[in-house]
């Protein structure tokens, strides 16, 4: 009898604590945009965190609740790369939400490589090889 009434107990303390947490996670929910992290993994840790907590709450988001929101916080000057993804994600080619994280930060890691070459030597100075 004991176990059951601390069972029942345990239970109406957490879902309480639910219940209060709730409103809080679903508003960083709402505002957590992909623009608001300067690395995409930054981004891509958050959004797991925010999962996890809302599954705690019973607010189970799947995959694709996960991609839509990544998609749709994209911002106006890169809606090209956002509609490509998008027809990625509805062409089946992108199946899950690490499979987008994991374009997102391969497409990343390019920039950097790019903008490093570039910041290496500016254009115009390469050296003209010597002739003997």
């Amino acid at each position: 009898m004991d176990k059951v009434l601390n069972k029942q107990c345990l239970k109406e303390r957490f879902d309480i604590m639910h219940d209060a947490r709730l409103p809080i996670v679903l508003a960083d929910w709402r505002s957590v945009h992909l623009l608001d992290f300067s690395k995409v993994l930054d981004y891509h840790q958050a959004m797991l965190n925010l999962h996890a907590d809302l599954n705690v709450c019973g607010k189970e988001k799947t995959d694709d609740d996960m991609i839509e929101k990544t998609l749709e916080t994209f911002s106006e000057s890169v809606s090209e790369i956002a509609h490509q993804y998008r027809l990625d994600y509805e062409g089946k080619r992108i199946k899950n939400f690490t499979e987008l994280m994991n374009l997102l930060k391969k497409k990343e890691r390019h920039n950097e490589i790019i903008l490093n070459n570039n910041n290496l030597r500016p254009a115009g100075t390469k050296r003209v090889p010597e002739a003997h």
